[in-house]
C-alpha cells in the first residue's frame, strides 16, 4: 500500500524502493523463487492512502501487509487486477481476489483497526502500513523461506536496501511515530532510522501470529494497550 505522495520518489533523482529491491535480487540464484508485491498489484496498489504513524510488519508479504482478502475487499475497498508474477511457483499460485483462505495474522491485524475505525479513511487519515521487505521467497518444495535462510551476503544487502526504503518512506511522509509489529520489525526500524539520522519515535505491538501463545491469549487487548501507551492518534484522535 502506497500513499499518493510516494510519487515524489521519482522526482528526487533517486530510484524508488521497487528498483532497490530488484537490484538486490540479482545475486539470488535458483532454487529461490521471489514474489514481489508491486508487480502483482500494480493496478490496486495506489488506492490506499495517507499516514502518520507507520505500522511496520515484519518481512512477510504478499502485496497488502498481512494480506487477508476479506478485509482487503470488504473494509479497505481495494479492487483491480491482480497480476501473476513472471515466475510463478506451481505450488504457490497467485489467486488474487479469488483466494478464499483466511490469514489469521491478517484477520487480527486489520480486524483491530476496523474495530477502531469503521471507515478505513479514518485509519489512513492518520496511519500508513509499510512492509519492511515486500518479498516472499519460496524453496522448490513451495515452502516459505525466512530471511534468515537466505545466503548471508545477499540477505545483508537486501535488508540494507529495505532499511533505506523504510527511511525514505518515513522522511517523505513526515512520520512522527513508527510502530513495529513484532520484535524484529521494531528493532529493524530503530536501526534503520538511527542509521539514517531520523529522530522518529519507534514503539511496538506484539505480532498477531497464531503460532504465538502470547497472541492467542488476547492479542487485540494487548495491542490496544500498547497503542494507548504510544498515544496513537487512532485512540486519542
Amino acid at each position: 500500500m502506497v500513499s499518493p505522495r510516494s510519487q515524489s520518489w521519482g522526482n528526487r533523482g533517486s530510484e524508488p524502493p521497487g528498483a532497490l529491491w530488484g537490484s538486490a535480487l540479482r545475486p539470488f540464484a535458483p532454487p529461490k523463487t521471489p514474489y514481489g508485491g508491486v508487480h502483482s498489484v500494480h493496478d490496486p496498489h495506489p488506492r490506499i492512502l495517507d499516514p502518520h504513524p507507520i505500522f511496520l510488519p515484519p518481512p512477510r508479504p504478499p502485496q497488502v501487509p498481512f494480506g487477508e482478502t476479506r478485509h482487503v475487499r470488504e473494509w479497505l475497498g481495494v479492487s483491480g487486477e491482480v497480476r501473476r508474477p513472471p515466475a510463478e511457483h506451481p505450488k504457490r499460485p497467485v489467486l488474487g481476489w479469488s483466494c478464499r483462505r483466511s490469514e489469521v495474522s491478517g484477520a487480527r491485524f486489520w480486524g483491530l483497526f476496523r474495530s477502531l475505525c469503521p471507515d478505513p479513511r479514518g485509519f489512513f487519515r492518520h496511519c500508513f502500513v509499510h512492509n519492511h521487505c515486500p518479498l516472499l521467497f519460496l524453496a522448490p518444495s513451495g515452502r516459505n523461506l525466512a530471511l534468515a535462510e537466505l545466503p548471508p551476503a545477499q540477505r545483508a544487502r537486501l535488508v540494507a536496501l529495505c532499511d533505506r526504503a523504510l527511511a525514505r518512506a518515513v522522511e517523505l511522509l513526515g512520520v512522527r511515530l513508527v510502530v513495529g509489529v513484532g520484535g524484529y520489525a521494531r528493532q529493524r526500524a530503530r536501526r534503520a532510522l538511527g542509521a539514517a539520522g531520523l529522530a522518529v519515535r519507534v514503539e511496538g505491538i506484539p505480532h498477531p501470529s497464531p503460532r504465538s501463545a502470547r497472541a492467542n491469549r488476547g492479542w487485540e487487548e494487548e495491542a490496544r494497550a500498547r497503542l494507548g501507551d504510544a498515544q496513537s492518534p487512532l485512540l486519542f484522535g
